[in-house]
């Protein structure tokens, strides 16, 4: 389904990152909004404050729930033909009409994140040809030649390879490179954006950081004082390696005897 990213775009390519990619290591970030989390005032409980922050989001995502279906309903009765099926070429014009309304309403949905099943990257690119909503996919393929596929295939406008799955942070270095190769910005997606926010900020390509909640709670539990977001972007350590410490105390809990 679609994802809300922070910052939402006007056109498929407004807001990609160009050649000189991002300025320093700060990086934008998708997720839970660092504004939230100052509101609650609990700065030194990431959970608490996170977990305050997606309550208060409960009524605008079932808002949304109920236009998006809604919309879709709406679109689906215009896109019927007098025959009672609807021709392939005309399979992307409900979800131009679904998320151009979702927009007009204020819930700014930025790209469509694996919209098709597997990943399959012909399905990917016939649906990218027929609509304005940029195609994001790979948060969870495990080697570069997947990602060699979206991209030969022209399936994506945004590449998402994960250091946790694709192999670590020298495969996500070639993902990288032969995204750029293609013009095409990269954006970790399926979380864990402590170890992903290297990758992305080591590249003229790198775009965006995605802060789920789970997995952003777990690196604030495992490491001491790693970075934060602050008002959209996340400025890395001047530390060794990754310049994460490890909270051996939280870590006690986990040790067998």
């Amino acid at each position: 389904g679609p994802r809300l990213s922070n910052e939402p775009r006007q056109d498929q390519r407004d807001a990609l990152p160009g050649e000189d990619g991002l300025a320093g290591a700060d990086i934008p970030h998708e997720g839970v909004s660092p504004g939230d989390t100052e509101v609650t005032g609990e700065r030194d409980d990431p959970a608490r404050a996170m977990a305050a922050a997606v309550d208060r989001r409960d009524h605008r995502l079932r808002d949304a729930q109920q236009l998006l279906h809604h919309l879709v309903m709406e679109s689906q009765v215009r896109a019927e033909p007098a025959g009672g099926t609807v021709a392939g070429r005309d399979l992307a014009h409900p979800l131009n009409d679904v998320v151009t309304g979702l927009n007009a309403h204020g819930f700014g949905i930025a790209w469509f994140e694996e919209p098709v099943y597997g990943n399959d990257a012909r399905l990917l690119a016939n649906l990218r040809r027929q609509t304005r909503i940029p195609i994001s996919a790979g948060q969870n393929e495990g080697h570069k030649w997947r990602h060699r596929e979206l991209l030969v295939h022209e399936a994506v406008d945004i590449l998402q390879p994960n250091v946790v799955y694709v192999g670590g942070y020298t495969e996500g270095l070639k993902v990288a490179a032969m995204a750029q190769a293609y013009n095409i910005p990269i954006a970790n997606g399926g979380g864990w954006p402590h170890h992903n926010m290297h990758l992305i900020a080591a590249v003229a390509n790198g775009w965006r950081v995605e802060f789920h909640v789970p997995m952003w709670v777990t690196g604030e539990m495992i490491y001491r004082d790693p970075p934060k977001p602050s008002r959209g972007t996340v400025t890395l350590t001047e530390q060794p390696g990754l310049g994460l410490t490890p909270n051996e105390e939280a870590l006690k809990e986990t040790q067998e005897p």
